[in-house]
C-alpha cells in the first residue's frame, strides 16, 4: 500500500492506473473519505464486496455539468431549475438524483431507476473523473434497421436529434 497525496502530480496518473486496472482506492476529497472504483460491472462488484452489500447504486462522480447531463433523462418539468442547482452548487457537496437516461447500464443506477451524481469541488478528483470518463460513457445508440421504419431499441451516445436529421424524421421511431 502506497500512500498518495493530491499535490503530486503523478497522484492523478497513478490513480488512473490503479482504478483502470480494476482496483479499488480510498481516498479523501472535497467531503469525506471514500471508495473509488471504476464505473464498471466489475467496479460495482468490487464495491458491493467491500462493503458487503448489494442492490443500492453507487454515487457517480462527473467530472463536469455536461457529463453528468448526458446520463439523466432531460424531460423534466423543472429543467430550467435543476440547472441552475447545477450551476449553483457544482462544483461543490451536493449530489443530485435524477431519473437515469435510457441505456445506462443497470449497476450504475438504483432498482428505480434513479442515478446519483456530483461533481466535486476537489481538483485531484475531477482529473482523475475526467481521465476516466470514458468508464461512465452511454453505451451505443442501438437501431433495428430490419423493417419499413427504423426503430430505436436503446437510446445511448449517439445523438437521437442527428439520427432524425439523418432519416428526415419519418423513418424513425
Amino acid at each position: 500500500m502506497e500512500l498518495l497525496l493530491w499535490g503530486s502530480p503523478k497522484t492523478v496518473n497513478l490513480l488512473e492506473k490503479i482504478v483502470n486496472g480494476g482496483d479499488v482506492v480510498l481516498s479523501s476529497g472535497d467531503t469525506v473519505l471514500g471508495l473509488l472504483a471504476a464505473v464498471s460491472l466489475s467496479g460495482f462488484a468490487k464495491l458491493n464486496t467491500i462493503k458487503r452489500r448489494s442492490g443500492k447504486a453507487y454515487l457517480i462522480l462527473a467530472h463536469d455539468h455536461k457529463q453528468a447531463l448526458s446520463l439523466i433523462q432531460r424531460d423534466n418539468k423543472n429543467k430550467i431549475h435543476i440547472e441552475n442547482i447545477m450551476n449553483t452548487c457544482w462544483p461543490g457537496p451536493v449530489t443530485l438524483i435524477f431519473k437515469a437516461q435510457r441505456g445506462v447500464a443497470d449497476y450504475m443506477k438504483s432498482p428505480d431507476g434513479t442515478i446519483a451524481l456530483r461533481v466535486p469541488d476537489h481538483p485531484g478528483l475531477l482529473q482523475l473523473a475526467q481521465k476516466c470518463e470514458k468508464l461512465g460513457a452511454l453505451p451505443s445508440t442501438i437501431l433495428d434497421c430490419t423493417g419499413d421504419v427504423i426503430k430505436i431499441v436503446r437510446q445511448g451516445a449517439f445523438s437521437l436529434e442527428k439520427l432524425a436529421c439523418l432519416s428526415k424524421n419519418s423513418l424513425l421511431r
